[in-house]
């Protein structure tokens, strides 16, 4: 016999002694085992589901908004401060104003007028 065959019956052999080994699972045991599996896989794809929707409408959102900045971009106002208030009007100063000493008189004399 060749190396090969000796090789194969010796796999055969540890195949054997591995499947002699496993007991058969009980049905109810395996029943619950096949739920609780199908119910975590819904539940991942169905959360999986809901993040892509959210992220599916959120960038249409932002599609929408941006286009609406663009239709109208003189409305938007980014400037969230504001103008600050106009500062108060200070009072006129109290001076005494000196006395004029110059007598006025008419720039063309009054018969010169008629």
């Amino acid at each position: 016999m060749s190396t090969r065959g000796r090789s194969a019956i010796m796999v055969c052999i540890v195949i054997l002694s591995v499947c002699s080994c496993v007991q058969k699972m009980d049905e109810s045991l395996r029943k619950q085992l096949m739920d609780a599996e199908v119910a975590r896989r819904l539940e991942s794809y169905t959360m999986q589901q809901r993040a892509d929707c959210h992220e599916e409408v959120l960038q249409e959102a932002i599609a929408r908004v941006d286009s609406t900045f663009r239709v109208d971009p003189v409305s938007i106002n980014l400037d969230t401060i504001g103008r600050p208030p106009l500062p108060l009007k200070p009072g006129s100063p109290n001076f005494k104003l000196p006395k004029d000493s110059v007598v006025l008189e008419p720039l063309l004399g009054r018969d010169n007028l008629e």
